[in-house]
């Protein structure tokens, strides 16, 4: 067994940054990241080599042992200690005896805890992809390689579980030589298919055109990215049994036995060539001539199948023994030979032959960067893109002082004078017992403050008289309590227990601050004293409640060890920020530190549960314990919904356990109620069913002419002369209303009678009861406000699946936008030129790399790639584009008339009709605003309401546009009454969307699983009653499994998996369920049998028993209270008991 490595030697080596590596492990599920790391673990003598690969040490909860999967990123300090072995090439290390400090972060493979995995690529500067040999490239496979990708990784490739090809797939050394480098081949035709779709798409944001958009071949990426065992950037290994190698170790042994060149073993060991051991010539296999084998085959598996064969098949124990002794120089001990178990025999000879942890950790040191080297390259992925153009002869104080974050960022720079700059990627919790006493000193100070603080306020507002009243202190810290640890990397600067610390949000803008005026031109300005007030509500600084503020941590995977100074370049746990720091933040100790960039997930969660205590006493532990879950989890999401209840959303079945079970035993520490799943659905309308004037005399009323211009731009009498239709009276405006709906809006159907003026003969219960549901067809509506001085027509049109998928790509950048517009529109109640308020937006925030023109063009060619749109006034919609929305559901838009208030946005598209879920891929236009007389003068004036009439007079007679009578009214008001324009306009907006083919827009899971061929099936059977389809299927070559990707609803995915093993014998996998798209339910809601072949085949019931759109739509309105459809009495002509 190794030595135990002492603490304080791991705390030396974080002052040398050159010999510091940050790596995580990343993998599918179940491909031996944990078992991997514990013989890492096992190399500095923390556990028993015996146990490595059986005690999962990193895997420190419960649930996570018991289970058998990692659930949460676990971080250790490990030394090793690196000697040159004669290694020759450019990867051999400039030192012969160097000390290392290796900072390993174990991360989930299990998609549902995919959050972890961007929390620890955050903290690492290299990424070690493990790959099982048996089953290869799989989903997470691929979602890790992106996120190491995105995050500016420095890869390295592990084969392992190269035992199985043997003990299992009995391959032959030629065979399995040929199976390992297709599996390299896939992997490196995954990384450059990335790499090439990043490289892209940079230069599209730069605006950079080339005749060939492919990434060149010398471009430093692809080598990056290129993995080839004679690089020495890939290794086989079998975690489990405890060994493994690159093609150095075999190169030396051939070299010293043969005398072979290293540079000719090298550059065809692992190649289609063979050696004639006797001429010691090597030549190119003909692949006819089946005698010849590759030197990989004989050279290096061979030997590895020998003690396979010998061992686990032949059960020939000393044949074993005796053939390590004469031809493996491996002497073992009589106490580590067990006839009883040729497995730990085997794994003995094989882990003093062929050691995985010396293996792995000389592959990091070579291949993967210092934090110094590192940071250079990932400065781009940290720092958002102006903050990066800064030039530090600039006249601006502010500017020169980013621009030095920046440099000391980028160099890693440890220097008394460098900026304190340090990433918390998550907050984990910890024993007080692992604390240090003068931490939990500091603790307690903090929490007497709070308490303090919390019973001021609480007198101060109830008015209490008593101002000597003392505050009792809070109880003293227990042991076994828990408080939150924060997990960061520093990555310029020194954190001290002293240093003065501010919390920077990430919506903090210090660039917009130092551009502001010359006033903040001064150097008193930027000093630490004082947050400016224009950034004090982003920032927020750690007050001096104690001699220390923090406490700073060497983590050690389940155990901490306390540190004074930790550097740049290291991974650090910080203790005393719970209050401060929700999920993640950037730490610095200036305010002018601007925030480094978020962290973004793989998956965002879908399962949604409401829940209650049991004990109606133990509602307010419930409160805290949530709110302990929601710092703890990066991704779940916690919140209160409409009726009251509290809900938590998590990523899946296996997620949602995991934390109703962290919530029960650590956090909240009460019996708790979950409900069945709330899934979350949104309501749109259909691309097919709909169809749209195409030319102004398609529908002779003019309220459905062609759209007005562009409002986005001119005066108001320019934006009022394209929009108004102007009446003289209220009674003309009224008698108008009431012969539009029988006289001029078209039927429902092309078959259906134009005098059928009642939505109710197409709409049940309870839609058909709304008032001014007669008022809509096809998605028009018009009304008229209270006052009668007003008509608005809107029409609800279906957005392209092409364009709400643009839209939801662009959500953050675009959500602030709108936000801008919103306050424009509101504060100057005057047509605003949409451009340029784009532009000034964003070069003030720099939310974006787009222009707001680049956007304009993005939509609307993604507007008018469905055929037939190209006509219409969706294709024109960008140019009038007035809001995008709500944040949470960014596929909306809006483009009306300005005068008309914002705040009729949020609330229609935010509850559709149907449900009152958000609504999804929805254009409302406002056709037509028409005014009366009186009003219009009112608002543009006398002298400009002249020349609107004559205009309006002269522009468009052929549109039906009627003379105005230029005067006022008795009895007219002349002003818009808001607040009936924005009732009117959201149930109009509603209206417009239940007329028209109103559909239910469901989320989809994107489903990947394994299957053996006997029971593939049953599987096919499980999806199809859960309607889900199989959109790929592949077999993994020399198995006998096959690898399924398919969609599956979200409502139908619950206890699939548990169905799938019994269904499959436990042929079937677990299933990894991610989210993947929304898609609207096939079936109509509204749609009832009506001919008698209709009724014959479906029956009188349809709606309840067979259309599953209908069953959502009255079990959600069910749960939220909502009028439904149901029968009370179900047998009125006598009393009876229904069976339950």
């Amino acid at each position: 067994m190794s030595q135990r490595v002492d603490v304080s030697t791991l705390l030396a080596l974080q002052h040398n940054k050159e010999n510091i590596r940050n790596f995580c492990i990343l993998a599918h599920v179940d491909h031996g990241k944990t078992t991997l790391s514990d013989s890492l673990v096992s190399s500095n003598g923390i556990i028993s080599s015996k146990l490595a690969g059986k005690l999962r040490f990193l895997d420190s909860t419960e649930e996570e042992q018991k289970r058998g999967i990692t659930m949460h990123s676990s971080a250790i300090a490990l030394y090793y200690h690196f000697e040159e072995k004669g290694e020759a090439g450019a990867d051999a290390t400039n030192g012969s005896n160097l000390d290392y400090l290796i900072n390993l972060v174990d991360s989930p493979g299990h998609i549902d805890f995919s959050s972890d995995v961007s929390t620890a690529a955050r903290l690492c500067d290299g990424a070690l992809i493990v790959v099982d040999a048996l089953e290869g490239v799989c989903t997470q496979t691929h979602a890790v390689i992106y996120k190491a990708l995105k995050e500016r990784m420095r890869p390295c490739l592990v084969l392992n579980k190269i035992d199985r090809l043997v003990s299992e797939l009995r391959l032959t050394p030629a065979e399995a030589f040929h199976h390992l480098r297709r599996i390299i081949e896939n992997v490196n035709a995954l990384a450059f298919t990335l790499v090439n779709s990043e490289y892209i798409k940079a230069n599209e944001l730069k605006g950079v055109t080339m005749e060939d958009a492919n990434i060149p071949d010398d471009d430093p990426m692809v080598a990056e990215w290129t993995f080839a065992p004679e690089k020495g950037n890939v290794q086989f290994a079998s975690a489990f049994d405890g060994w493994g190698f690159g093609l150095m170790k075999f190169i030396n042994t051939w070299h010293k036995k043969l005398g072979l060149n290293k540079g000719v073993l090298r550059k065809y060991l692992f190649d289609d060539y063979s050696l004639n051991l006797e001429t010691k010539k090597i030549t190119k296999i003909d692949h006819a001539d089946a005698q010849k084998q590759p030197m990989f085959a004989t050279l290096v598996l061979e030997p590895i199948w020998k003690v396979y064969e010998t061992l686990m098949v032949e059960r020939d124990l000393l044949g074993t023994v005796e053939y390590a002794k004469s031809e493996l120089g491996i002497h073992l001990e009589k106490r580590e030979i067990n006839a009883r178990d040729p497995r730990s025999t085997l794994q003995s000879i094989m882990r003093r032959w062929l050691p995985l942890a010396d293996s792995i950790l000389r592959m990091v040191i070579r291949n993967m960067p210092n934090p110094v080297e590192a940071q250079r390259l990932r400065v781009q992925t940290l720092m958002e893109s102006h903050y990066l153009s800064l030039d530090e002869d600039s006249e601006s104080i502010g500017e020169q002082k980013l621009e030095k974050i920046k440099k000391a960022i980028e160099s890693c720079d440890t220097s008394p004078e460098a900026p304190l700059v340090v990433f918390v990627s998550k907050m984990m919790p910890v024993r007080v017992a692992e604390l240090s006493k003068r931490d939990v000193e500091m603790l307690q100070t903090m929490r007497t403050a709070r308490a303090a603080e919390a019973a001021a306020a609480a007198a101060a507002g109830e008015e209490s008289s008593d101002e000597t009243a003392v505050v009792p202190p809070p109880p003293p810290l227990a042991p076994d309590q828990e408080v939150f640890l924060a997990l960061g990397r520093i990555f310029s600067g020194t954190l001290k227990r002293d240093s003065p610390v501010h919390i920077v949000g990430h919506k903090h803008d210090p660039f917009a601050f130092a551009a502001l005026s010359q006033d903040n031109n001064r150097p008193d300005v930027y000093t630490n004293e004082a947050i400016p007030t224009a950034l004090q509500g982003s920032i927020t600084r750690v007050p001096d409640l104690h001699t220390d503020k923090l406490g700073c941590y060497l983590l050690l995977g389940p155990s901490i060890a306390a540190a004074d100074t930790v550097p740049a370049g290291n991974i650090v746990g910080i203790v005393g920020l719970e209050d401060y720091i929700l999920k993640t933040a950037t730490i610095s100790d200036t305010w002018l530190c601007p925030p480094l960039k978020a962290i973004t997930f793989q998956s965002k969660p879908m399962l949604k549960v409401a829940v209650e205590p049991e004990n109606t006493m133990h509602l307010r532990a419930l409160e805290m314990g949530l709110q302990a879950l929601n710092q703890f989890d990066p991704v779940v999401e916690i919140g209160v919904d409409s009726s009251g209840q509290r809900t938590m959303t998590c990523l899946g079945e296996l997620h949602l356990d995991q934390c109703v079970k962290t919530l029960v035993d650590k956090f909240a520490k009460c019996a708790l109620k979950v409900s069945e799943p709330l899934v979350s659905f949104r309501e749109g309308v259909v691309l097919d069913d709909v169809t749209f004037p195409t030319t102004p005399t398609a529908i002779a009323h003019p309220a459905f002419a062609t759209i007005p211009p562009p409002l986005i731009a001119g005066s108001a009498v320019a934006a009022l002369q394209a929009a108004v239709q102007a009446y003289s009276t209220p009674a003309e405006l009224q008698a108008a209303a009431e012969n539009f709906q029988t006289q001029h809006l078209p039927p429902l159907t092309s078959t259906a009678p134009p005098t059928d003026a009642s939505l109710a003969s197409k709409l049940p219960p309870p839609w058909c009861d709304l008032p001014g549901i007669a008022r809509a067809r096809q998605g028009y509506v018009r009304y008229t406000v209270e006052a009668k001085n007003v008509a608005v027509t809107i029409q609800a049109i279906p957005v392209p699946l092409t364009a709400m998928n643009h839209l939801e790509q662009d959500v953050t950048g675009f959500a602030a936008l709108d936000e801008s517009l919103s306050h424009a529109y509101l504060t100057q109640r005057e047509p605003v030129h949409a451009e340029t308020t784009v532009r000034e937006f964003l070069q003030r925030h720099k939310t974006t790399d787009k222009t707001w023109a680049a956007f304009q063009q993005e939509l609307t060619n993604k507007l008018s790639e469905r055929p037939g749109y190209a006509d219409t006034a969706l294709s024109t919609v960008t140019q009038r584009l007035i809001a995008l929305g709500p944040r949470f559901c960014p596929t909306n838009l809006l483009a009306f008339h300005p005068q008309v208030t914002m705040e009729i946005v949020d609330n229609p598209v935010g509850a559709g009709p149907l449900m009152h879920e958000p609504m999804h891929g929805v254009c409302f236009q406002i056709n037509k605003i028409e005014v009366v007389a009186a009003l219009a003068e009112h608002i543009v004036g006398t002298e400009d309401f002249a020349q609107l009439l004559s205009s309006s007079a002269a522009s468009s007679p052929s549109a039906g546009v009627a003379g105005v009578v230029n005067g006022s009214a008795a009895g007219v008001v002349t002003s818009i009454h808001t607040g009936q324009l924005i009732s009117e306009t959201k149930e109009s907006m509603r209206l417009a969307l239940l007329s028209g083919a109103s559909r239910l827009i469901e989320p989809i899971f994107a489903c990947n699983l394994q299957c053996g061929q006997s029971q593939l099936g049953n599987l096919y059977a499980v999806l199809s009653r859960r309607r889900g389809t199989v959109y790929q299927e592949d077999i993994i070559e020399g198995t006998n499994l096959f690898v399924l990707s398919a969609y599956l609803p979200v409502a139908n995915s619950f206890h699939f998996a548990q169905e799938l093993l019994k269904k499959t014998s436990g042929s079937g996998t677990a299933p990894q369920l991610s989210f993947s798209h929304w898609e609207a339910m096939a079936s109509d809601p509204f749609w009832r049998p009506r001919t008698e072949e209709e009724l014959e085949e479906f029956g009188e019931e349809y709606l309840d028993e067979h259309n599953q759109a209908r069953s959502c739509i009255h079990s959600v309105r069910k749960r939220k209270g909502l009028a439904v459809d149901e029968q009370v009495v179900v047998s009125a002509e006598k009393q009876r008991t229904l069976k339950r």
